[in-house]
């Protein structure tokens, strides 16, 4: 049975049209609000299921997934497993599954709530395995590197730390998922959602106190900070400071993920407002791959951004790479 497209139909507590897309991009099946195939996602009884109804009238019903706990998470998984079931019957061939149905970023994430709501170490790897289709060795991994993390956070409940996201870009990388858009070049606009910004300063500030909360560090991210103009810029990394580098704030880090919108005006008022360590992100060091990927600077555009922050008072600096970019060699992650 060939199935190129679909149009989705839920009903259900919560929105799954992204995790239903993940799934079936595995398969080579896109969404097409006007496809003649319909993909239902129905609740039915304590969990969901997925019904596929093509166009020569076809029906399929995947088996139901019993949701565990009333809450988005556990319907996203089972909402998956039914997606993947009832496509897998209609295409029949198998798939690859380097990490099962986790698609996200962060999978470390759901290991530590896993943990968090009373599963054992033992039982964790067995449970990802069965509940989210984690080959073996990729659940012993993720417990493993859980485990190491639990090791590194604060032991007392009451440290917390502080992210503070940019959204704006001065492109938009191919890979991408985040939340971001171009950076509006209008002054006026930049600080309109700096005003934001601080407003939501000032209630984390409240809520700090509310809950007798210390601060232990503050991580401005994105998106890329840096890309906001140097005025905007300055203003951002001095409102940070003011309300919210308190006194048991260990690391303060700024990320400058893309070398051309880093400057040395930009380090100085970073230096000037206690920053202590700097995040500067070449993500590979190979020109072709740069371009290909949608990054409007060089490796040599790194280098001088890196020799910046080396030559600077702030004495932390890190990089980061992404492993599997389009037509990269693992001779080409060597190099």
């Amino acid at each position: 049975m060939m199935i190129s497209d679909y149009r989705l139909e839920q009903n259900l507590p919560y929105d799954l049209t992204r995790p239903v897309a993940e799934m079936a991009a595995f398969f080579d099946i896109l969404p097409q609000s006007d496809s003649t195939d319909v993909l239902k996602i129905v609740q039915e009884a304590d969990g969901c299921v997925a019904i596929l109804q093509t166009e020569d009238g076809t029906r399929r019903v995947s088996r139901p997934f019993t949701i565990l706990q009333d809450v988005r998470g556990e319907w996203v998984r089972c909402a998956k497993l039914a997606v993947l079931d009832v496509l897998g019957q209609a295409v029949r061939r198998g798939l690859v599954m380097p990490w099962g149905i986790l698609t996200g970023v962060r999978p470390g994430k759901l290991a530590h709530k896993l943990l968090d709501s009373g599963l054992s170490c033992d039982e964790l790897p067995q449970y990802l395995e069965r509940h989210y289709l984690l080959p073996h060795g990729q659940a012993q991994l993720l417990t493993e590197i859980c485990l190491r993390q639990r090791q590194l956070l604060p032991a007392a409940e009451k440290q917390v730390g502080i992210y503070i996201g940019i959204p704006f870009c001065p492109t938009r990388c191919s890979y991408c998922s985040f939340p971001s858009g171009i950076v509006p070049l209008e002054e006026e606009l930049q600080q309109k959602f700096l005003n934001f910004i601080e407003q939501d300063m000032l209630t984390v500030v409240q809520l700090l106190s509310m809950y007798s909360l210390n601060v232990t560090a503050v991580y401005i991210g994105g998106g890329t900070p840096t890309s906001l103009s140097e005025t905007a810029f300055a203003r951002l990394i001095a409102l940070t400071a003011r309300h919210l580098l308190l006194p048991g704030v260990r690391e303060f880090t700024v990320e400058a993920g893309r070398p051309d919108c880093f400057s040395a005006e930009k380090l100085k008022v970073m230096e000037a407002c206690g920053v202590n360590r700097i995040s500067v992100n070449p993500q590979t060091l190979h020109d072709k791959t740069l371009k290909a990927i949608g990054r409007s600077h060089t490796v040599q555009d790194f280098y001088r951004s890196y020799d910046l922050v080396r030559h600077s008072g702030i004495k932390t600096v890190n990089t980061d790479l992404i492993i599997g970019l389009p037509g990269e060699t693992a001779d080409d992650v060597r190099a």
